[in-house]
C-alpha cells in the first residue's frame, strides 16, 4: 500500500486524492475501516462511561481469558500499566481493584492474578449487562 514506510510520515494530499479517485475499491476499504474504527471507539466510550473501575477490570480479565490470550492464572499477558490504560484507570487503581474482585472469583497474589472460578466471573460480568460473545465483550440487549 502507498502508506507503507519504516518512518512515520504523512502522504501528501494530492497523492492520497489521486489514489482514492483512481481506485474505487481502495476508497471502499478505507471507508469500511473508518466505520469499523468509529464503531469500536463508540463501544469503548460506552464501556468507559457506564462501568465502574471494578466492572471494567473484571470485563477485561474475562475478555483476556475467553479469547484464550491468557490462561486465567499467572502473570497477565500485558503489563498492568498497559491494561489499566486500555480501560481508563491508573495503574495504582488497577492493582487496588484487582484485590477487591474476590466476589468475582479473582485472586491477586503479587504479580500473579488467578481466576479462581471462571463461571463466577462470567456471572459477575453478566450481572451488570456485559457478556462475552465471539471474541469480544458486548453490551447485552
Amino acid at each position: 500500500m502507498f502508506f507503507y514506510s519504516t518512518k512515520r510520515r504523512r502522504a501528501s494530499k494530492s497523492i492520497f486524492e489521486k489514489k482514492i479517485s483512481s481506485d474505487p475499491e481502495a476508497s471502499l476499504h478505507l471507508l469500511s475501516a473508518l466505520i469499523q474504527r468509529q464503531q469500536f471507539l463508540v463501544s469503548e466510550i460506552k464501556i468507559l462511561k457506564s462501568l465502574s473501575p471494578c466492572q471494567r477490570v473484571a470485563s477485561k480479565l474475562l475478555a483476556l481469558f475467553e479469547s484464550q490470550e491468557w490462561k486465567g492464572h499467572g502473570n497477565l499477558p500485558r503489563c498492568k500499566q498497559t491494561i489499566a490504560s486500555n480501560i481508563g484507570i491508573d495503574p495504582a487503581s488497577f492493582s487496588r481493584v484487582l484485590r477487591r474482585l474476590d466476589d468475582a472469583g479473582i485472586i491477586c497474589e503479587g504479580q500473579e492474578v488467578i481466576i479462581e472460578d471462571p463461571g463466577k466471573l462470567r456471572r459477575y460480568c453478566a450481572g451488570f449487562g456485559y457478556v462475552f460473545d465471539q471474541d469480544k465483550l458486548l453490551m447485552s440487549a
